[in-house]
């Protein structure tokens, strides 16, 4: 089956162009956990690859990685289903810490975990804007 000329499928970028994103996000991604006091942080495709991340010795990356990735997307989905706007932010809440997963650009999703007895207070959540919003330029400007 031909795929329609009125659909706009856009490729990911060759492994080398996501390996420059990976060399310029990785250093602001390491600041961002330390400035916010973060336990983990992992950066992502939407379909799941993980590019860079900070997590704790026992996680199993790529499992994490497709998971957050489908956890996003799927939430497009449910709310394009519902005719409601994308989803921003998805907002895990965990006895042992919340975990915030947002999109970046059209292909990138970000998720920052924080320990226990932590919450995304506005200042938390203004570090991460400026984080998604630094990620943005990077990937547009490879």
């Amino acid at each position: 089956m031909a795929m329609s000329t009125e659909q706009s499928y856009v490729p990911e970028p060759p492994v080398i162009l996501q390996s420059r994103v990976k060399e310029k996000a990785e250093p602001k991604l390491k600041q961002l956990k330390k400035t916010i006091g973060a336990e983990s942080y992992m950066f992502l495709t939407r379909d799941g690859i993980a590019m860079c991340h900070e997590v704790s010795e026992d996680t199993h990356v790529e499992t994490a990685a497709i998971m957050y990735g489908t956890l996003y997307g799927g939430s497009i989905t449910a709310q394009s289903e519902l005719r409601k706007k994308p989803t921003e932010n998805i907002l895990i809440d965990a006895e042992d810490g919340p975990t915030l997963v947002t999109g970046i650009v059209d292909k990138y999703v970000l998720a920052v975990a924080l320990g226990k007895n932590m919450s995304f207070t506005p200042e938390i959540r203004k570090e991460i804007s400026k984080s998604v919003n630094d990620l943005s330029d990077i990937i547009q400007n490879r």
